[in-house]
C-alpha cells in the first residue's frame, strides 16, 4: 500500500463516501476511485463492499483504519514537534533505536 493509497482510503472511512474523500483531498471522484482499486489490488483484499452506491468497510478495511488512525496521530505528532523545533531552532531531539533491527 503506498501513502497514496492510504490517504484516499483514511479519507474515505473519515468522511463517509468516495465522492466526499475525493472533495477533502481536492481530487475528482474517478481518480480516488482508480486509486482505492489500485490499493485493493495491491493488499489482495477488498476494502469495501459496494452496495447500492454506497461504501461499506470490509472487515480487513475496519482492522487497517485502526491502524491508520494511530498512524495519522503520529504524523499529527510529528507536525507538532516540527512547528515546536521552528519556533525554538536550539530545541534538541534525543532518538533511540534497538542495538539489532527487531530487539
Amino acid at each position: 500500500m503506498k501513502l497514496r493509497h492510504l490517504e484516499i482510503f483514511y479519507a474515505v472511512m473519515t468522511c463517509g463516501s468516495l465522492s466526499r474523500a475525493a472533495e477533502a483531498l481536492n481530487i475528482s471522484q474517478p481518480a480516488a476511485s482508480k486509486a482505492l482499486k489500485s490499493a485493493e489490488m495491491k493488499l489482495g483484499f477488498t476494502l469495501f463492499q459496494r452496495v447500492r452506491g454506497k461504501l461499506l468497510p470490509t472487515s480487513e478495511a475496519i482492522t487497517l483504519f485502526e491502524k491508520a488512525q494511530s498512524i495519522y496521530q503520529d504524523l499529527d505528532n510529528l507536525r507538532l514537534l516540527a512547528d515546536n523545533l521552528a519556533r525554538d531552532p536550539r530545541a534538541k531531539i534525543t532518538l533511540g533505536c534497538p542495538a539489532k533491527p527487531g530487539g
